[in-house]
């Protein structure tokens, strides 16, 4: 092996230790020590690579953008042109739903389970990279649903009703997730499957149709 590759292999096994340990103690939980043992390298070889648990966490953040951007704008961008060019607020509506039911999968997927622990810890408690996580990931994912629901409201995007319909969305959505637990316990659910995921999503589906019929 490469030296190259072997140093290329040992910054991915530390940053997948990184988003391993800040998803169970958050930013100011987190220590460089911890992340150095669950990666099985030295402290020294950690700071080689990423010099402080400052450069580490927006790394992890990078890596949360990058993935959430394979997952999901694909259809963000399908569904974008779709709010900008279209005078039919039925449907932009139905723009939102579509969107909402991506980012449903996208959340509540396996592989995803770490990153949106990252973000239920800064939505709790700011770290100082909250800004940087805002607005690479998570403005990302809001913007096209303050377009939409602007655009059905007849408002700016700036507009105090506009900002708290896409926050009640967006709790809506990630409630699935951050109340995960309390969910299957009352369900009887095994976690979440196909058909459990089309469930929740037809469920924000009706949701969305109540909070928009005063509009249509």
């Amino acid at each position: 092996m490469s030296k190259n590759k072997i140093i290329e292999n040992s910054k991915d096994r530390i940053l997948d230790a990184a988003i391993t340990v800040f998803a169970k103690n958050g930013f100011e939980g987190a220590r460089t020590r911890d992340i150095a043992d669950l990666a099985e390298i030295n402290i020294a070889t950690l700071h080689y690579h990423f010099q402080s648990k400052d450069n580490i966490y927006g790394c992890v953040i990078d890596k949360i953008h990058e993935e959430s951007s394979k997952q999901m704008m694909p259809v963000m961008i399908e569904q974008e042109k779709i709010i900008k060019n279209s005078k039919d607020k039925k449907q932009i509506v139905e723009a939102i739903k579509k969107m909402s039911g991506t980012f449903v999968e996208v959340i509540n997927h396996p592989q995803n389970k770490r990153f949106a622990k990252i973000i239920s810890f800064e939505q709790i408690d700011q770290s100082k990279h909250f800004k940087k996580l805002f607005e690479t990931v998570m403005h990302r994912v809001c913007e096209p649903f303050m377009e939409a629901i602007a655009k059905i409201m007849g408002k700016k995007t700036s507009a105090i009703e506009v900002i708290l319909y896409t926050h009640t969305i967006h709790g809506v959505m990630t409630s699935f997730q951050n109340n995960k637990s309390s969910l299957l316990y009352l369900s009887g659910w095994n976690g979440y499957d196909e058909k459990n995921i089309k469930q929740i999503k037809k469920h924000i589906s009706q949701i969305i149709d109540i909070l928009f019929k005063p509009y249509l």
